[in-house]
C-alpha cells in the first residue's frame, strides 16, 4: 500500500513539476506550447496505441484525407493534398502531399519544434521538384531567430533527383548540414538545384515572399550530377525596432558570393571541392524586386487550413528571388562597396556551399568571432587559403591573372594575405568532412602578404615570413625588380565556368613549365634537395598549380641563400619573370666565382 502511495504522490509531484516548468517556459517563450485539446493542431493518437492509423475522410468520398500514425515514436500527420489516397496507404506521398511531425510529443501539431513539410510536382512525374520545410522554434526561447532552432527553406529541384531538404525517414531528424562519406552532403546541393532560407520561422517574416538566403544557387554545366559552380545571394533581416520577432526584407541584395570548382576534380567522395570564392556586399547593391517566380501547386486546400496554428505560408504561392538566369551578369557587375576574393590553396575545403571568405584581418591572430582577425568566420579555414581585399570597389569585383605567380588576384585590392598551410593539416572550420585536422594551429605556420603601393589596383610589393613568426624574411618590390604589376584581366561577367576552367588550366600548365625549365636548370648545377625534387613531380591540373608555385619559391629561397647579397635582385628579376636562361647565367657566374 504504501508503494502504491508512494508512486502516486511521485507522479502527482512530478506531473505538478511539469506543469510548472511548462508555465516557466510559457513566460519566456516566444512560442509557447498549446494547450487546448479540442483544437485540431491535437493529435488523436493514443499513446499507449502506438501500432494505430487513423484515416479521416473529410469529403466523404470513400477515401482518406487524413493519414495519421505514430513513426519511429514520434506523431506524425499526413494530409493528402492531391486526393489519392486509399486506405492501404500507411503513409502519404511525396508528390504533392502534406506532413506534421510533433518533434516534441506534447500532442500537438505545429507547436515548438515541430516541423512541417510540403511537397509538390510540377512536372508531374510522380518525383517531387520542390518542397517547402517549415520549423517552429523550441520552448525557452523568447526570439524566433537562429539558436531557437526555427528555419523556413524552400529547396526546388532541377535536375528531378527526388533529392531535397534531408529528412532520416528512419527517426524522422531533419538537417541541412548532414553528410556521408567525405563530403557528401545529404541535402540536395548537387547538381542544378536552387534553395531559399530564413533562419526563423516564416509567420515572423512582415513579407513572406523574400527570404534571406534568396536565393542559393548551385549549377552543373558539365552534367556530371554534381555542381561546379555555386552562387549565395543574401538580402539581409531587418529586424521591427519594436518587436524582435517580426523581420522584413526589402528586395535589395546586400551581399553576394560566387564560387567556382576551378579544376572541376569533384567526383566520388570528393563531390564538393570550390577553389575560389569572388564576394561583393554593401550599399548600393541589387534590387531584385522584379524576379517574382509562382508556385501555384504548393497552395494548400482550405479543409487543411484549420489544422495549422499558424497556417499563412500554406497560402504563399509566390517567391521573389533573383533568377538563376543572368544572375552573374547581374550581380557582378552591379555597384557595391566591396569585393573580396578567397582561394582555397592547400584544396581542402569540401564545403557544400563555398569557399568560406576571409576578412581583413591581421594574419597573425587565428582566432574564431574575433574582428581582427580573417578567419574569425567560424567556416573559415584556419590555415591554407589567399584573400584579398578591396575596400573601396575601386576595381568593379574583376579579377587579374599573374604571370610572376600564375594566380589570379583581385582587381583593386589594396592588401592580401596567405596564411600558408605547409602540409594542409589544418580545416578547424564548422562542420569539418576532410581529412585536416579539426583542432586549431596554434600559430602561423608561413605568411606571405600582399600590397598595392602605387595604388593602380595590382600588387606590387610581396612579404615572405618563412616561419610565421611575424617577421619578414623577405620583401620584394617587383616595380624595382623591372617587372610589370599589371597583370591579364579576368571579368566573370564575360567568361562562363567553362572558360574560367579553361583558363585556370592553361595558367597552370603554362607556370608549371615555367617552373620546370627554373628546376632543369638548378638540378644541373646541384642546387636541389629533397623537397625540391618532390615539389618536380606532378599531375593533376590542381598539383601542376601548387608545386609550380612552390618549386619556384624553393628554387629561389635555396639559390638566395648561396648568392651574395649583392647579386639578389638579378636572381629574383629572373625568378618573377621565370627566366631560365638568365638563372642559369647567374648560376654559372655564382659558380665561376667560387673557383
Amino acid at each position: 500500500m504504501r508503494t502504491i502511495k508512494t508512486i502516486l504522490i511521485t507522479t502527482v509531484c512530478l506531473t505538478l513539476f511539469a506543469l510548472t516548468i511548462d508555465a516557466q517556459e510559457s513566460k519566456t517563450s516566444v512560442y509557447p506550447r498549446e494547450t487546448d485539446v479540442t483544437s485540431l493542431t491535437h493529435s488523436d493518437l493514443d499513446n499507449l496505441k502506438r501500432k494505430e492509423i487513423i484515416y479521416k475522410d473529410l469529403d466523404k468520398d470513400g477515401d482518406p484525407d487524413i493519414i495519421e500514425l505514430w513513426w519511429n515514436g514520434k506523431r506524425v500527420r499526413w494530409f493528402d493534398e492531391n486526393d489519392d489516397a486509399t486506405t492501404n496507404d500507411k503513409w502519404g506521398d511525396m508528390r504533392n502531399d502534406a506532413l506534421q511531425v510533433d518533434v516534441d510529443d506534447d500532442g500537438f501539431y505545429d507547436g515548438p519544434g515541430d516541423y512541417n513539410v510540403k511537397w509538390a510536382d510540377r512536372d508531374k512525374d510522380d518525383i517531387p521538384d520542390i518542397q517547402i520545410f517549415s520549423r517552429n522554434p523550441e520552448v525557452g526561447y523568447d526570439w524566433v531567430f537562429a539558436d531557437s532552432g526555427s528555419i523556413y527553406f524552400v529547396m526546388i529541384d532541377l535536375d528531378n533527383t527526388g533529392l531535397l531538404m534531408d529528412i532520416e525517414w528512419n527517426d524522422l531528424s531533419v538537417s541541412w548540414t548532414r553528410f556521408d562519406r567525405g563530403p557528401n552532403w545529404r541535402t540536395n546541393y548537387h547538381g542544378n538545384t536552387t534553395f531559399l532560407k530564413e533562419h526563423a520561422p516564416i509567420w515572423s517574416v512582415e513579407n513572406p515572399k523574400f527570404s534571406w538566403e534568396n536565393p542559393f544557387l548551385f549549377y552543373d554545366f558539365d552534367e556530371d550530377g554534381l555542381s561546379e559552380m555555386s552562387i549565395r545571394v543574401a538580402d539581409n533581416r531587418k529586424f521591427d525596432k519594436n518587436d524582435r520577432n517580426k523581420l522584413s526584407f526589402d528586395g535589395i541584395v546586400d551581399e553576394a558570393w560566387i564560387s567556382y570548382d576551378l579544376d572541376n576534380d569533384s567526383g566520388r567522395d570528393n563531390e564538393m571541392d570550390y577553389d575560389m570564392t569572388l564576394y561583393v556586399a554593401g550599399a548600393p547593391g541589387l534590387d531584385y524586386k522584379d524576379q517574382v517566380h509562382n508556385f501555384p501547386e504548393v497552395k494548400a486546400p482550405d479543409w487543411v487550413m484549420p489544422y495549422y496554428r499558424h497556417a499563412e505560408w500554406r497560402q504563399q504561392t509566390q517567391f521573389i528571388y533573383l533568377n538563376r538566369e543572368g544572375a552573374v551578369n547581374r550581380l557582378f557587375s552591379a555597384t557595391w562597396a566591396r569585393a573580396y576574393l578567397t582561394v582555397d590553396e592547400d584544396d581542402d575545403s569540401h564545403r557544400w556551399e563555398r569557399v568560406e571568405i576571409y576578412y581583413p584581418g591581421d594574419p597573425y591572430i587565428l582566432e574564431r568571432m574575433n574582428k581582427n582577425s580573417p578567419i574569425y568566420h567560424p567556416q573559415s579555414d584556419a590555415l591554407g587559403d589567399r584573400s584579398e581585399w578591396d575596400t573601396d570597389f575601386s576595381g568593379k569585383a574583376k579579377l587579374y591573372h599573374t604571370d610572376w605567380d600564375g594566380k589570379i588576384h583581385l582587381l583593386g585590392a589594396e592588401k592580401g594575405v596567405w596564411t600558408v598551410d605547409i602540409n594542409r593539416a589544418y580545416w578547424a572550420g564548422a562542420h569539418p568532412n576532410g581529412v585536416a585536422s579539426t583542432k586549431m594551429p596554434e600559430k602561423a605556420e608561413e605568411v606571405i602578404q600582399y600590397e598595392d603601393t602605387n595604388n593602380n589596383g595590382y600588387f606590387d610589393k610581396i612579404s615572405y615570413d618563412y616561419n610565421g613568426d611575424g617577421q619578414q624574411n623577405r620583401t620584394d618590390f617587383l616595380l624595382e625588380l623591372g617587372i610589370d604589376d599589371i597583370g591579364k584581366t579576368v571579368d566573370v561577367t564575360e567568361l562562363n565556368w567553362d572558360q574560367l576552367r579553361l583558363h585556370n588550366s592553361e595558367i597552370a600548365n603554362e607556370n608549371w613549365k615555367k617552373a620546370q625549365r627554373l628546376f632543369r636548370t638548378v638540378f644541373r648545377y646541384g642546387l636541389v634537395d629533397p623537397e625540391i625534387i618532390k615539389l618536380s613531380k606532378a599531375s593533376s591540373v590542381q598539383e601542376k598549380y601548387e608545386n609550380a608555385y612552390w618549386l619556384k619559391e624553393r628554387i629561389i629561397r635555396k639559390t638566395l641563400t648561396i648568392a651574395p647579397e649583392k647579386s639578389h635582385k638579378e636572381f629574383l628579376t629572373a625568378y618573377y619573370k621565370s627566366d631560365a636562361i638568365a638563372l642559369e647565367k647567374l648560376i654559372i657566374k655564382l659558380k665561376l666565382s667560387e673557383n
